[in-house]
């Protein structure tokens, strides 16, 4: 099991109001709960418009990098099922990390 941090900039055309972008958050979130571990996701919007991702989801997967392959595709179809077109060559950022036991 591998955890992936995300951080996603959202440039809308206008100012989302929080109902908005707390239903992107929703319908983010429900995608991702079908192909990931406890997907959880907050947001901050700052004063020109643009709203902040942070992410955090957990993938089954052998290694690292199957990790990132799998959860990058996991976030690209869950932001498209949210309505969020993801520009060719800007997909959010990512830091992965092995999931450690407790």
């Amino acid at each position: 099991m591998h955890t992936l941090n995300v951080i996603a900039v959202l440039a809308p055309p206008r100012r989302l109001g929080p109902d908005e972008i707390a239903d992107l958050m929703a319908a983010v979130i429900d995608a991702l709960d079908v192909t990931t571990v406890e997907p959880d996701m907050s947001s901050a919007a700052d004063d020109d418009g643009n709203v902040r991702f942070t992410l955090s989801l957990s993938v089954d997967a052998a290694d690292e990098y199957q990790a990132r392959a799998r959860g990058s595709a996991a976030l690209r179809d869950a932001f498209t099922v949210a309505g969020i077109v993801v520009e060719p060559g800007r997909e959010p950022s990512s830091d992965l990390r092995l999931l450690q036991a407790v």
